[in-house]
């Protein structure tokens, strides 16, 4: 099998090779059964065991639970939750609002079976990291063996399994996840000479998860592959052969419906995202107070250990490790010399160079807290330093495929020697894993606590109060109340009557709401109590004294966000639709030659 080199991508074999590489990159049972039986052993905790893990694992869990509630009794997502005695929080507008519907849905498709949904999401977490490095080495011309080690390697890393396990970052990981996909499809897209149904899907899915997961990570990480992208397009001319303008438009073509589905919320988050408590925080302080964390002894070893001792914004854990994986940091370096030595022309090679250079100065950043300080202020909602180490991993991962590359194409004895070396790293990634995740079958508390009660968080949830209107000025919690039944809500919409009496009353309420995301009809918003709520000054007579209304709101951003994703899954669906026809009329044709 001949590999993809430096020469070749930019001749005119191009298309061929990549006609005849495509060929090899059909569905191998033996991998996929590999890929899959890996994902379920890192899953084993969350699979075997009650366990609700660690911080805030039971809380997504809740919010999946809710949004698939929103979606059966209306038919579609809301930006809203219920949470106890108040309604109307706008959690799903600014925090993950199309992966928690994704996430309501497949619960629904399994039965009304939440935990399900979550377990298996996280499953298709590991999935999608693994198959997404395993097609990005096989594009590379790795052999199907060694294939696996990138994604292994990353799966497997402390900072991922500390995501999943004693911070239960579920929205995080589903985003960090989706980028190898996004990667992997995207270069199929842009190389091939037409578009194929599968990575045309998998572009689409991962670009609606990456962008619909979480907002940080959405950032931190478009900005990671935008400057490894530009690096490499500057830095390694060869590899501007893969791009052309008919590429570019089948990129095009897949990827901006794509993202406009997610627009629903994601154009309320950016519009109102300032005027939020959240939007008001002290980021730096925060990030501040958990920096000690990534210092050098909590990164740079090989224990599994806790890097947290009662430090703030994390919990208490044996299991919350940030250790970086050393002996692949190590690796990497040596064989990419070994193999740029051997093969100088090699422009794989480049790229390898540009991955571990970003994959430094991602690690600089990381340490060094006065470099997000002089970062913009969006970057800086990044909370905890080690999130950065994501995108370590990402790049870590990513240059080990060419050295892989390079050792599936020779055998002479100082490439044996290296691929002997990876022994040891994998053999310490795996045993790492075991050890991490072995804490957790006797966490507590029992995963089904979350469902209690049907609108009441569970008693993990430490706080909601980042997304209610801060700009709202805060006035004196009025002695009369107004209650809004949350068993009245449709179609977030709901009418409550009162009496007579409380006519031109002021009254607090129970609306954990932002005027700009909810009408109030029949009252006057006055601004909120000490708590957040909502406090409403009643109709004193007419004909709205009586009633008050609370409707969805129909600012333009909330309209155009709402038409904007319907656009976006309707483009979505035509270009699908559209790569599944001409591949099946493709195949007629082939089928009608081979029988003429």
């Amino acid at each position: 099998m001949q590999v993809l080199d430096s020469n070749s991508l930019v001749t005119s074999g191009v298309r061929e090779q990549a006609a005849r590489l495509g060929r090899r990159l059909r569905p191998s049972a033996p991998a996929a059964l590999i890929i899959v039986a890996l994902a379920v052993a890192l899953s084993l905790p969350m699979i075997t065991t009650r366990s609700g893990m660690s911080q805030d694992w039971p809380n997504h869990l809740w919010f999946l639970w809710q949004q698939g509630l929103n979606i059966h009794r209306d038919g579609v997502p809301s930006l809203f939750v219920t949470q106890g005695s108040s309604i109307f929080y706008p959690f799903y507008a600014f925090y993950g609002g199309t992966v928690y519907s994704l996430g309501g849905l497949l619960s629904l498709v399994l039965g009304d079976a939440p935990v399900k949904a979550y377990v298996l999401s996280y499953i298709l977490g590991f999935v999608a990291a693994l198959g997404a490095f395993y097609w990005l080495a096989l594009t590379a011309g790795v052999g199907r063996w060694l294939a696996h080690v990138p994604g292994f390697v990353f799966v497997t890393s402390s900072y991922v399994l500390t995501d999943v396990y004693a911070r239960g970052a579920w929205p995080e990981f589903i985003a960090v996840c989706s980028i190898p996909v996004v990667v992997a499809a995207g270069l199929a897209v842009l190389r091939d000479q037409r578009l194929r149904l599968v990575p045309a899907a998998m572009l689409a899915l991962g670009t609606i998860v990456l962008f619909g997961s979480h907002n940080i990570t959405m950032l931190w990480g478009i900005t990671f592959l935008a400057l490894v992208a530009a690096t490499v397009v500057i830095l390694v001319p060869p590899a501007r052969g893969l791009i052309t303008r008919a590429g570019l438009v089948r990129l095009t073509a897949v990827v901006v419906p794509a993202i406009l589905v997610d627009a629903w919320f994601l154009l309320p988050a950016v519009t109102y995202g300032s005027r939020t408590a959240a939007g008001h925080g002290n980021n730096l302080a925060l990030l501040q107070s958990t920096s000690v964390l990534v210092d050098a002894r909590r990164l740079f070893t090989l224990s599994r250990e806790s890097s947290v001792n009662g430090t703030a914004g994390a919990p208490n854990a044996p299991d919350f490790a940030l250790s970086l994986p050393l002996l692949a940091m190590a690796w990497t370096p040596i064989a990419a010399m070994v193999a740029t030595l051997r093969d100088r022309g090699a422009w794989l090679m480049r790229v390898t160079w540009i991955l571990i250079a970003w994959g430094i100065a991602f690690a600089i950043v990381m340490t060094h807290l006065e470099l997000i300080e002089a970062l913009p202020k969006p970057y800086q909602f990044v909370q905890f330093q080690y999130r950065i180490s994501s995108y370590i991993l990402l790049a870590l991962s990513g240059a080990m495929i060419g050295p892989l590359r390079h050792i599936s194409s020779n055998r002479q004895s100082a490439e044996r020697l290296v691929a002997l070396a990876l022994v040891p790293v994998l053999l310490v990634a795996a045993e790492g894993a075991v050890i991490q995740i072995a804490a957790f079958p006797a966490k507590v508390p029992d995963r089904n606590i979350v469902f209690a009660a049907s609108a009441q968080p569970p008693p993990t949830m430490y706080s909601l109060d980042d997304y209610y209107d801060d700009s709202l000025p805060v006035v004196p919690a009025p002695s009369q109340i107004l209650f809004f039944p949350p068993s009245a809500i449709a179609h977030d919409s709901l009418s409550v009557h009162y009496p007579a009496s409380l006519d031109g009353a002021r009254v607090q309420t129970n609306l954990l709401a932002a005027p700009y995301l909810i009408q109030v009809h029949g009252a006057r918003v006055l601004g909120r109590s000490p708590n957040g709520r909502m406090v409403l000054a009643l109709a004193a007579a007419g004909p709205n004294a009586g009633t008050v209304t609370l409707a969805r709101s129909d600012r333009l951003p909330l309209v155009i966000g709402r038409v904007l994703s319907l656009l976006g899954l309707l483009g979505t669906f035509a270009c699908l639709t559209w790569c599944a026809w001409t591949s099946l009329a493709r195949r007629g044709d082939v089928t009608a030659t081979q029988r003429s």
